[in-house]
């Protein structure tokens, strides 16, 4: 335990003079100190593995303590920053290593192992972190496809099935109430957000909350669809499903395909951007990279396959989701460390502007509803195509469409406000206070030298 202790302590102190050598450090044209990007591109120079598998998180938790560099490393460090050979030497006896060795404490073959990333006791990795050195190319190839063939199955192909079978069932059992529809979208809704939420851990927790988002926006859509006998998709026109189940199911298998389509985009953007080590190098870059296409697509599968009055209104929507989920993934950058004062004012902005913006939501919503005339965009035309509504074979008159689209409309957004508001907000501000305890967990680790965390790399 005393050496554990001994060793820990060692890796702050390393850390701190690391981090005091590159800050003191003055560049060719006369500037004073270096980015750790900077760092990492002056160290390739020496050794060209730091051009391939190396991140600004490395240099992080050097200078964090939380891992301290093999003697290899030290050596390459002091060689890009031109220090001398006494100051390279203080740093290997600061470090632990023995003069003129390649031993050091409990790993005799440390310089051949790839870099370590180990988290404190306490703490939750953020994404970067939990990454490690890249595998060989084929390796990484096979495991993304098996990943991806993964998410196929689990995340697509089952609930694809259970929507199917549902629908089939509702068909077969010849249930024409007009509320049916209603409980069997509401039911697949409520299903799929407690069989996604049982997914959500490790580093596709996100992946997987942003296909559950997705899909619940867009079928959220459908509760107006539900009591005018009318998707979004115009499937309705299909002659004898006019007023049967299988348009809703069709409709909600194409809620499927697009948000998973998405998750999935996201999820490869996520693994280029914060799990290669090859991603750009500013923080906000990278979380718009990763969240921007995704958003993306499934607004360009919208544009073509729905309404004007759909654009319109899921646009809103997925603008607020894709700033919430960008705003997740900067705080969980490795890049961004929030001094405690700018934390507890992130945690209040978020709080107030949550309130305001549930406060002005609630208020438009309930005057959309008791606007006459709102909504009035019926589901007649898409991008590709438009047709007549036949209100005969639907089995009402057309003076009672809009009162319909108006009542469904209401149900669409309490849905919507509601999950927006306690799902995505709160999980919002639950990474914020998430954050707060994790800096505070780390730096009382960082001050005690708690035992256990430190590895040589």
């Amino acid at each position: 335990m005393q050496d554990r202790d001994t060793q820990r302590a060692r890796s702050v102190q390393v850390g701190i003079l690391m981090k005091a050598y590159r800050e003191a450090f003055s560049t060719e044209n006369g500037n004073r100190g270096l980015t750790q990007e900077e760092l990492l591109r002056r160290m390739a120079l020496v050794d060209s593995q730091f051009a391939d598998r190396s991140s600004h998180t490395m240099v992080s938790r050097w200078e964090s303590g939380v891992t301290r560099p093999n003697r290899k490393r030290l050596e390459i460090f002091g060689r890009a920053l031109n220090l001398s050979d006494a100051e390279v030497e203080g740093l290997l006896t600061l470090a632990g290593f023995k003069s003129g060795t390649e031993s050091q404490p409990k790993r005799a073959s440390a310089d051949a192992e790839p870099e370590r990333q180990e988290s404190l006791p306490g703490t939750q990795a953020s994404p970067s972190e939990a990454i490690k050195a890249d595998p060989p190319l084929s390796i990484a190839a096979s495991l993304d496809l098996r990943e991806t063939l993964r998410f196929a199955a689990f995340s697509c192909l089952l609930p694809g099935v259970c929507i199917v079978a549902s629908g089939y069932i509702l068909s077969s059992a010849d249930l024409m109430d007009p509320w049916i529809p209603i409980v069997y979208i509401v039911s697949i809704m409520g299903l799929m957000l407690a069989y996604k939420f049982m997914r959500m851990r490790g580093n596709n927790a996100l992946r997987e909350f942003l296909s559950i988002s997705l899909f619940f926006l867009l079928s959220a859509q459908l509760l107006p669809s539900a009591l005018t006998r009318m998707d979004i998709y115009g499937f309705y026109t299909l002659g004898e499903f006019a007023v049967e189940p299988l348009p809703y199911m069709l409709a909600l298998m194409v809620n499927l395909v697009i948000s998973s389509a998405a998750a999935l985009v996201f999820h490869l953007l996520w693994n280029w951007q914060y799990g290669s080590g090859r991603g750009t190098n500013d923080p906000l870059r990278r979380a718009v990279t990763v969240v921007a296409p995704p958003a993306a697509l499934a607004y360009v599968c919208i544009l073509i396959l729905s309404n004007i009055g759909v654009w319109t209104e899921f646009g809103i929507q997925l603008a607020a989701l894709s700033g919430a989920f960008a705003i997740i993934l900067l705080l969980h950058d490795p890049d961004i460390d929030l001094a405690e004062r700018d934390r507890r004012f992130f945690l209040y902005a978020a709080v107030s502007v949550a309130i305001t913006v549930s406060a002005i939501g609630a208020v438009a919503m309930l005057a959309i509803y008791l606007t006459p005339g709102l909504p009035s965009i019926l589901p007649d035309h898409n991008l590709l195509y438009s047709w007549e509504i036949d209100f005969e074979a639907l089995g009402y008159p057309q003076e009672e469409a809009l009162h319909r689209l108006n009542a469904g409309y209401l149900w669409q957004n309490v849905c919507i406000y509601v999950y927006m508001v306690l799902v995505v907000g709160g999980s919002l501000i639950s990474t914020l206070c998430r954050l707060n305890s994790r800096s505070a967990t780390v730096a009382e680790h960082n001050a005690v030298g708690s035992p256990g965390n430190t590895t040589a790399d």
